[in-house]
């Protein structure tokens, strides 16, 4: 039988530097590993040594832990996917059970052909448009899959692994924590002002930034990730009263709202986010 382990978020850990954030255990008989609080392959660049870029450091674990959130270098690639997706969906000519999800080319430039494998993409660039279209022996090896879900559970795990390290860096929050997570992803025009509501932060990447504030009640929190595209609002309920996550599901109405609930940051490891959506 499982059971919950509930421990005070702010309570101070002896030996802080022996636990691992991920999993929340001690690191006994090894040599932590430092894993990046931010992610390195959304940091391109040498960070600015002044106030507003404290996103870099690192926080110790277990080298198992670490090498287990692979998938998290596909990160940025997922929010580009996530960025160029729209509500457009074919159906071929020839078989009307045949649904294509298209995407522009100059979206996903950067793509290699392994990026493309990746993600269960089809790279027609090289095709006539009648020879994959109209040419139902095209389909045939190919295998049907739901565009965003790979996508979004890489990018939404990743970065909730992310505010979640930032919170234990920044904000001192143990890593023993219940993590009672609400996200709500959503396109995004580059010229909303988030400054204007979570008060003035420096990119961390160009165009990339990201904002933690906690709430009024001191123990729960509201992270905001934000590129040119895509924003995703992430609401920490650990103090588990849910009345933050609750105000913001009646409030987005809309919107996707996902759920993540667990004792530990490792379960993001090949999370399926659109499996466990807010009722």
């Amino acid at each position: 039988m499982l059971t919950e382990r509930r421990v005070d978020p702010h309570k101070e850990i002896n030996q802080m530097n022996l636990i691992c954030y991920l999993c929340g255990e001690e690191i006994i008989n090894e040599t932590p590993t430092g894993d990046h609080v931010i992610s390195r392959q959304f940091i391109t660049r040498e960070q600015p040594k002044v106030k507003g870029f404290d996103y870099g450091g690192k926080l110790p674990t277990h080298r198992d832990c670490n090498t287990r959130f692979g998938p998290e270098k596909m990160g940025s690639k997922a929010l580009q996917i996530l960025g160029a997706y729209k509500n457009q969906i074919y159906t071929s000519s020839q078989d009307p059970t045949i649904a294509i999800q298209p995407f522009r080319k100059e979206e996903l430039s950067s793509f290699s052909k392994e990026d493309f494998e990746f993600f269960g993409l089809i790279d027609t660039t090289n095709y006539n448009y009648k020879d994959w279209a109209q040419n139902l022996e095209f389909f045939k090896d190919k295998k049907k899959i739901i565009p965003l879900e790979k996508p979004l559970n890489i990018a939404i795990s990743v970065l909730v692994k992310n505010a979640g390290a930032l919170l234990v860096k920044r904000f001192k929050v143990s890593p023993q924590s219940y993590w009672n997570v609400l996200c709500i992803p959503h396109q995004t025009p580059n010229s909303l002002d988030l400054d204007s509501i979570f008060g003035n932060t420096q990119p961390f990447e160009i165009g990339v930034k990201v904002w933690i504030k906690k709430f009024d009640n001191n123990a729960d929190y509201i992270a905001c990730y934000k590129n040119q595209k895509v924003a995703l609002i992430i609401i920490f309920s650990l103090s588990q009263d849910e009345k933050y996550s609750k105000y913001c599901i009646a409030t987005f109405q809309n919107a996707e709202k996902l759920l993540f609930k667990s004792q530990r940051l490792m379960d993001l490891v090949n999370y399926n986010w659109l499996k466990n959506r807010s009722t």
